[in-house]
């Protein structure tokens, strides 16, 4: 199932960005692009998976883009990280 590699390497990339913030993760969007021929319910399963240490406590917001003119419409991509401030907010 090629959803694995994709969530594993979107995990990967988020846990960057909060390693490099040195701050807690509050949520974690994913968007799936109309012809990706990717399940969201199968990206939260491999999500529960591959997120690692860094990304616990962060929800995962799936966003499906129906647009299949959309420049993202064939792919998976890491639409954002929502980390907390240096005071915790």
């Amino acid at each position: 199932m090629h959803e694995s590699g994709i969530v594993a390497s979107l995990a990967a990339r988020a846990e960057a960005i909060v390693a490099e913030a040195c701050a807690e993760p509050r949520r974690i969007g994913i968007k799936v692009g109309a012809l990706s021929g990717v399940e969201p319910e199968a990206v939260r399963a491999h999500w529960a998976r591959f997120a690692g240490p860094l990304l616990v406590g962060a929800s995962l917001d799936i966003q499906v883009d129906d647009d299949p003119s959309a420049p993202t419409s064939l792919g998976v991509v890491l639409s954002y990280v929502d980390i907390a401030d240096a005071s915790g907010d």
